[in-house]
């Protein structure tokens, strides 16, 4: 609890318009997030205006508000009117929750791919040593028996920092969390106390918000430029792959107090952390892991080189935390069940149906080499791509998909404001005429219809991918969200037939 003329001490400008004694307890910038006491952040979007939404706050129990936006209507409570709320936002959170990320360690994972899988091994590493755990990321948000549903990859900078708050009451040591780059754009993560930072690789995606490719690997070099640079931690430190040629350069970047490590399967860059000896099957992989000079065996049901790297990203963040290497083996082993990533359907048919979340250039270009290289049939691909979301990939995609599946089926993934068909007619351009005009090319609108229909063709030996919404419980049509689960699909169908 702070008193609200505290909060803006450092504003000497901002006039605060009623009781300046008000007891703040938190702050919110969506009315459906306002708990009893919170200051309400009254934001003007692209689509919505805040100001509309503060009777509903107050009604939920804001006890003052920022207008963004000015309004001359009088309010029954405290308002300040500050146009520029926006840069001082993680700011502001940060500091009515008494700083929260000062007091544990905060693990930030940023790149096109691997960041789930990359957070889910780490904090499975960390759980095995004996560490309390948090997780902020696309699948949920997470810590102690707390569960929420994420709404989205980065929470804004009040939901943030509660939620850092609260797993701090709740005396948890170490938060591993997934850095979109639409959240180090927004300035989501300001004031976030941050430990470690790790790249994992980038390549062309959400060009329909950055624009280019530069602004896209600006956004995520920010996590470590700007939120890891200023964090007041000591012993902070940075992990980039070494395999991808914007981790290569960024590694040899200057950051002050902080130390970097590499790795990468390639020993052409001598990555600190790197791979040997490695045998790979469908589910299965095995290898010999260096850490400096520090060298182990491994074997675990995570596959895939793209996989390998998500190990060696988290082993060697881990190691560098402390964790003994026993520990990552027990728990590599034992394998990490991540949501929608590889996910493979337990059937008692003899066909294998995958399905991953893989809506990116780079996420196919990992998983689909993969398996056409372990497959004994057929490779059958279902997938699509998302409605607003940079219609400049879809026919690379296309291109991809259909350069490596034998049978093909494109399908609506979350098609938003846009129309299905078109979004299909965009990705068919990319397969060449040839393949279009044979039968290993099927475009099917209905997600279901386009599942199901890969299933019935499915055959002894071959591999069904459905590709693109992964752990996803959602199919976004028309602004609205219709409940849907691939994986749920899958089940219906097999019916009996799952184990």
């Amino acid at each position: 609890m702070m008193k609200l003329k505290d909060l803006f001490s450092e504003f000497d400008q901002l006039k605060i318009m009623g009781n300046k004694n008000e007891q703040i307890s938190g702050i919110a910038s969506d009315s459906r997030n306002v708990e009893p006491g919170d200051l309400f952040v009254a934001l003007k979007g692209t689509r919505y205006n805040g100001n509309h939404y503060i009777e509903d706050a107050i009604y939920r129990g804001a006890v003052a508000v920022v207008l963004e936006d000015f309004m001359m209507k009088k309010l029954e409570i405290p308002r300040i009117y500050f146009p520029n709320i926006r840069q001082h936002l993680g700011y502001l959170s940060s500091r009515i929750y008494d700083h929260p990320s000062q007091k544990m360690t905060i693990i930030g994972i940023t790149g096109t791919t691997g960041k789930t899988s990359t957070a889910y091994m780490l904090e499975q590493f960390l759980k095995a040593e004996g560490l309390r755990t948090g997780y902020l990321g696309s699948v949920e948000y997470r810590w102690r028996g707390a569960k929420f549903v994420a709404s989205q990859t980065t929470p804004s900078a009040p939901v943030l920092h509660r939620l850092l708050h609260k797993m701090s009451q709740d005396r948890v040591s170490h938060v591993v969390m997934e850095c979109s780059s639409h959240g180090l754009a927004q300035q989501r993560l300001d004031h976030v106390a941050l430990d470690v930072g790790i790249f994992t690789n980038l390549s062309r995606e959400h060009f329909e918000f950055h624009q280019d490719f530069i602004a896209y690997r600006d956004a995520k070099w920010s996590l470590f430029s700007t939120i890891l640079m200023k964090s007041p931690k000591k012993d902070k430190f940075a992990i980039f792959n070494v395999d991808d040629s914007v981790g290569r350069s960024w590694i040899k970047e200057h950051l002050f107090e902080v130390s970097s490590r590499s790795y990468g399967i390639s020993s052409l860059h001598q990555p600190f952390a790197t791979a040997q000896n490695i045998v790979q099957e469908l589910h299965r992989c095995k290898a010999d892991v260096q850490l400096g000079e520090n060298r182990f065996f491994i074997d675990t049901p995570h596959t895939g080189t793209f996989n390998i790297r998500n190990i060696l990203a988290s082993t060697c963040a881990a190691h560098m935390m402390g964790v003994k290497i026993e520990n990552i083996q027990t728990s590599l082993q034992k394998g990490i069940e991540i949501p929608g990533r590889m996910e493979r359907a337990m059937t008692k048919l003899p066909f294998e149906v995958i399905v991953d979340y893989a809506h990116s250039q780079i996420a196919f270009e990992n998983i689909l080499p993969h398996l056409k290289g372990q497959k004994k049939g057929r490779l059958i691909a279902v997938f699509g791509c998302g409605g607003e979301r940079d219609p400049g990939k879809r026919a690379m995609i296309g291109g991809l998909v259909s350069k490596y599946a034998d049978l093909v089926i494109i399908t609506s993934d979350n098609p938003r404001s846009e129309k299905p068909q078109e979004i299909i007619k965009q990705i068919m351009k990319g397969i060449p005429i040839v393949d279009r005009k044979r039968e290993r090319v099927h475009p099917i609108i209905d997600r279901k219809e386009a599942i199901e229909t890969a299933l019935n063709f499915a055959k002894e030996k071959d591999i069904v991918l459905i590709a693109g919404k992964g752990h996803e419980t959602f199919q976004e049509i028309s602004g609205e969200k219709h409940a849907f689960s691939d994986m749920d699909v899958v089940k219906r169908f097999f019916q009996g037939s799952v184990l």
